[in-house]
């Protein structure tokens, strides 16, 4: 039995390794791959049977609070994301971008709106809506396929209509900008493709998985998911292991998130009930976030959401248990108070969260006596309503 699972070990890796040639060699043309690009194994199956308390500490050296102005004007919606850079702190969520100020936490306005007239978006975007270093914020129009690029004044600067449709996109550089490719029909040869200004598609990197069933199509959010790490862009499909880097000549294989049995099989993407009734039979990696030291993911797994990372200088994977006591983040040792939920990484090292106020308000009355040992500007908190916006919390990670 042993010398089965092993030779099932084995076999899986030179499949994924020869899959990796397949996609270097002859899908992008590169004769060789870059010194920076080594292909790394991240064990999450291990991880996640190991999984224990993360220690806010093992990563981050100190912890802000901003508490953001609550009015009828500014109130978030559902389905939040948080954003920083030194100035503002935006927000994302359900056909709303909102933005405050870091320092006080005041206000400032909203960016854009939810309607068809000339400064009004269709809906907002999960993926990757604010860049920090052009200082936009992306919405989907109204034209089919299009993009709403507003600056943080509020301006709509840049309209985008790639010629090809791509659910989700992300500018490489200044001239060029990648959509991924869903795989509708299981047919689908291209994975990644690059267009320009004049949203001309000018490249194409290919897509090798297939399926023949085409019964369904069920929606599953954030299915191409890129984000940015010191001006370079990396990609990873939802019902995909590998985390890619996407170049102007190159689809470079990065990383494998290892999901062993919990992978999901590509072909259920689209079966008619595997979303509602199988979905939770396996690992989705979400939310990857990445710095010189670390990537961070989010875990969804039977109903429950867990948060991880990734240690490049180990090679090793940590992910955090989910319980009562522990919703899926880190343990706040820092200060010992209420526990932290990564929503994104800046380009400052520092992962920014959120806390809703009501389970502000339940941490105070579950926990009085760590509550009088807090910080003045920490006890300060427990006057926080319950219908008041979530209390932002940016980390600064190690160096």
């Amino acid at each position: 039995m042993m010398f089965v699972i092993l030779f099932h070990t084995q076999f899986r890796i030179i499949r994924i390794i020869a899959f990796f040639f397949i996609v270097i060699f002859i899908g992008t043309g590169c004769s060789k791959l870059e010194n920076s690009n080594v292909v790394g194994i991240i064990d999450v199956t291990e991880a996640f049977n190991k999984k224990g308390s993360i220690k806010l500490s093992e990563v981050c050296n100190n912890i802000e609070y901003i508490i953001i102005e609550t009015t009828k004007e500014s109130l978030v919606r559902k389905n939040l994301q948080v954003f920083a850079n030194d100035k503002y702190i935006i927000t994302r969520a359900f056909r709303q971008y909102l933005i405050f100020d870091r320092t006080s936490g005041n206000f400032i306005k909203e960016i854009g709106h939810y309607g068809n007239d000339p400064n009004g978006y269709r809906a907002t975007c999960i993926v990757a809506p604010f860049d920090q270093v052009g200082g936009t914020i992306k919405a989907y129009g109204w034209e089919t396929g299009s993009r709403y690029f507003y600056d943080l004044s509020g301006q709509l600067i840049k309209k985008i209509k790639p010629s090809q449709y791509v659910p989700f996109v992300e500018f490489l550089n200044n001239d060029i900008y990648a959509g991924f490719v869903k795989n509708f029909n299981g047919t689908e040869k291209i994975k990644i493709a690059l267009f320009n200004q004049k949203d001309s598609c000018i490249r194409t990197y290919p897509n090798y998985l297939t399926f023949s069933d085409t019964r369904g199509g069920a929606g599953w959010g954030a299915e191409g998911w890129f984000y940015k790490n010191r001006d370079q862009l990396f990609f990873k499909e939802l019902f995909n292991d590998t985390l890619f880097q996407v170049t102007a000549n190159n689809l470079l294989p990065r990383y494998i998130f290892d999901l062993g049995d919990f992978s999901p099989p590509y072909e259920k993407q689209v079966e008619d009930g595997f979303k509602e009734n199988e979905a939770d039979k396996y690992y989705f990696v979400r939310n990857i976030y990445e710095n010189m030291e670390f990537i961070f993911f989010t875990i969804n797994y039977a109903g429950n959401g867990y948060q991880g990372f990734f240690d490049k200088k180990t090679n090793e994977a940590t992910i955090n248990y989910f319980n009562d006591k522990c919703s899926g983040g880190f343990i706040n040792d820092i200060d010992n108070f209420i526990d932290f939920k990564y929503s994104s990484l800046n380009r400052d090292n520092e992962l920014i969260g959120f806390i809703e106020a009501y389970k502000l308000k339940n941490w105070f009355n579950d926990n009085p006596e760590k509550a009088l040992e807090l910080p003045l500007h920490l006890q300060k908190l427990r006057n926080i309503k319950e219908t008041d916006n979530p209390v932002i919390m940016i980390a600064k990670l190690k160096e």
